[in-house]
């Protein structure tokens, strides 16, 4: 039977029904008003790593800001920044923060922080950047545990990433 509210009593129509079940009005009106459970996004089924292969993400290192997406259309992709990453789609952005660390000084500094960002075509073929994530180099932050897949990265897509790090001369004083 359908239940409304009025005010802050049941309808009398409801209070009939109650009586008819032996449920108290009163443990029926908490059922009706209590809010629902909020629960946590369920990840997505765990990938076994020793049995699924591992996808090439191309990744971009830059200091100081993102690539222009216009420099990723087909065939006309950087070269000089490029770093080959080989992962699987639940890989963390903490995990390519310690890959990315083995490969590049800037990234590897205590007060590096990192900015990811996908890069991919849109239904027209524009290329489009979409920001995802920042992590800290040396600290753990709320994007850390993040994961690729959750966030739709698909095989093919470009991860372009943005290094910041303090000026030396701010650190000098100067």
């Amino acid at each position: 039977m359908l239940r409304s509210l009025v005010g802050s009593e049941m309808c009398i129509r409801d209070r009939v029904s109650t009586q008819s079940t032996g449920v108290p009005a009163s443990a029926m009106m908490r059922s009706i008003i209590a809010a629902p459970e909020h629960k946590a996004p369920a990840l997505p089924p765990s990938i076994s790593r020793s049995e699924v292969c591992p996808s090439l993400v191309k990744t971009y290192v830059r200091l100081g800001g993102h690539h222009n997406p216009e420099l990723f259309a087909p065939g006309k992709e950087p070269s000089e920044d490029l770093v080959q990453i080989h992962t699987w789609p639940d890989a963390t952005f903490r995990e390519l923060t310690s890959l990315l660390k083995e490969t590049s000084d800037l990234v590897r500094r205590r007060d590096a922080k990192l900015s990811f960002a996908f890069v991919y075509p849109n239904k027209r073929g524009v290329m489009v950047m979409k920001q995802v994530a920042s992590v800290l180099s040396a600290r753990r932050g709320e994007d850390d545990d993040k994961q690729l897949r959750t966030l739709r990265w698909q095989p093919g897509d470009i991860l372009d990433v943005a290094v910041f790090v303090r000026n030396e001369r701010m650190q000098d004083g100067r």
